[in-house]
């Protein structure tokens, strides 16, 4: 009697003890899942900054050009006129 009830408590035990290690396998395994899902978003939105940034700087530049354009024709009309 006492024998069928160790073992009954150790094949419960054993059940537990499978069940905690399944969960925390698909536990990690969701937590890997998400991080590489943030990875990916995070490659994206740095790679989108990346973009945003290239296209202000080309913007800025052309700005730059078009004032130093501006302010070269203003100068030679003033000495045209001057």
């Amino acid at each position: 009697m006492r024998l069928l009830q160790r073992e009954r408590e150790e094949r419960e035990t054993d059940e537990r003890f499978n069940g905690q290690k399944e969960q925390i396998i698909a536990d990690a395994q969701k937590l890997e899942a998400e991080k590489n899902k943030f990875k990916d978003e995070q490659q994206k939105m740095i790679s989108k900054v990346k973009k945003q940034i290239s296209q202000i700087t080309a913007q800025y530049n052309m700005k730059q050009q078009e004032e130093a354009k501006l302010e070269t024709e203003h100068r030679i009309i003033k000495e045209k006129q001057g």
